[in-house]
């Protein structure tokens, strides 16, 4: 049997764990709330991976906030249930102003 490999730093490991080598940083920098990881997460909504989206989703929302509604907008109607859910969860602490306008 061949295992898919994928290069990340420090060396290569199995494709189907590398989304997990990112997701798990991802909440870490959102619990964090370190302001420099803000263009990782960013990043990290593109990726392919569900989970790591999910995980940037979570982490943006903790760092920035309601001011993170405009990214986050898109998640809201995705068809990846997960990736709602962590939007709806972020959004429960903002404003009702900023749901309705941004998220309704």
């Amino acid at each position: 049997m061949v295992v898919p490999l994928r290069r990340v730093a420090g060396g290569v490991v199995p494709a189907r764990l590398s989304f997990i080598l990112r997701a798990i940083p991802l909440s870490m920098l959102g619990r964090r709330g370190d302001p420099d990881a803000e263009a990782f997460i960013r990043e990290s909504l593109k990726s392919v991976e569900p989970a790591v989206r999910g995980a940037a989703i979570t982490a943006l929302a903790r760092l920035k906030g309601a001011a993170a509604a405009d990214d986050l907008a898109p998640f809201f109607n995705s068809d990846d249930p997960d990736q709602v859910r962590a939007v709806r969860e972020a959004a429960a602490g903002w404003p009702t102003e900023i749901v309705t306008a941004k998220l309704i």
